[in-house]
């Protein structure tokens, strides 16, 4: 920001956010600068998060009572990041993209004689490439509680989904 201040009223902000007062006039000035500066400091890794998994679970030990154990470490946030499982070699029963402009996948995940649920906000190009390819996937996911309309289940929010390779691992 320091770099626009001579075409800025006021800035601030820290680290993770900033926030400006411009005149109208002089937002596209602005924004050449700032995307001209941006190439210099952003590199192509950084636009690519990598997902940190704290650990690998079975779905057989996902229930009510790991919920609570790990809403133990609450409150999640920038400084304590919510848990990341992993599990391998998931078999998906059923996939449908949900919400008002159909975004998120919601998938099942067969294990046995049980069924687990799971979301995965704004996953829904995700869901195209991999299920209609395969049905067989490596999961990554926070263990939540889902409340809605009376019932409370365990459901994972996935974060990423990978096409089970045979002997990949």
């Amino acid at each position: 920001m320091e770099s626009c201040q001579d075409i800025l009223i006021n800035f601030g902000g820290h680290r993770l956010a900033a926030g400006i007062t411009i005149e109208s006039n002089k937002i596209p000035e602005f924004k050449s600068r700032i995307n001209k500066i941006s190439q210099d400091f952003i590199k192509e890794d950084d636009l690519s998060p990598e997902l940190k998994i704290d650990a690998q679970i079975s779905l057989s030990n996902i229930n009510f009572g790991l919920v609570k154990d790990i809403n133990v470490l609450e409150p999640f946030g920038i400084g304590n990041p919510q848990p990341v499982f992993c599990s391998y070699k998931n078999i998906i029963s059923d996939w449908r993209l949900v919400g008002e402009k159909r975004e998120h996948l919601k998938i099942k995940i067969k294990e046995e004689n049980r069924t687990l649920e799971g979301i995965g906000f704004k996953l829904s190009r995700i869901g195209n490439q991999i299920f209609s390819e395969n049905k067989v996937v490596d999961l990554a996911f926070n263990i939540e509680l889902n409340k809605w309309n009376g019932t409370e289940n365990v459901q994972l929010n996935i974060k990423d989904i990978k096409n089970y390779y045979l002997g990949g691992r």
